[in-house]
Order: structure tokens, then C-alpha cells, then sequence
């Protein structure tokens, strides 16, 4: 009699850290776009200074956690060099 083969279980697959690096990427952008819609919509009402303010504080930070999250991959990259 032929005994069954034994399988190892197969582990789960983890996200790659560029597919969190894109989601992350992602929630960026959707995060820019509601900031400028609200910067517009603040400048059409009739305060262009504080909708101009609004973009611009927050487009600075925006910018500063894209530069973080590059920061984290670079080093995540020579970590596993």
C-alpha cells in the first residue's frame, strides 16, 4: 500500500513593503486632491488668501510625509542589502 505524500502548509504571503509603499502612496494622493478641492472651494467663497494658505500648509506637509515614507524605503533597502 502507497502512503499519501505529507505536505508542508503553505505560510500566508505577506505584503511586499513596495505594495505598502503604494498604498500608502496612494492614500497620499487622495489625501492632496481633498485638500486642493477644499483650498478651491475656500478661494471661490470669497477667502482666495486662506484657500492659497490652506494649500500651502498642507501641500508642505503632504510633501514632508512623501519624503519620510521615501526616507523608510531606502533604508528598508539597505537593510535587507
Amino acid at each position: 500500500m502507497v502512503e499519501p505524500v505529507k505536505r508542508e502548509p503553505v505560510p500566508p504571503v505577506l505584503h511586499s513593503d513596495f505594495d505598502d509603499m503604494r498604498r500608502r502612496g496612494r492614500v497620499l494622493i487622495v489625501l492632496y486632491v481633498i485638500a486642493t478641492l477644499v483650498a478651491l472651494v475656500t478661494g471661490v467663497i470669497g477667502h482666495v488668501s486662506t484657500g492659497l494658505l490652506l494649500w500651502g500648509a498642507t501641500s508642505t506637509v503632504l510633501l514632508g510625509l512623501c519624503a519620510l515614507m521615501w526616507r523608510d524605503l531606502l533604508h528598508e533597502d539597505e537593510r535587507k542589502a
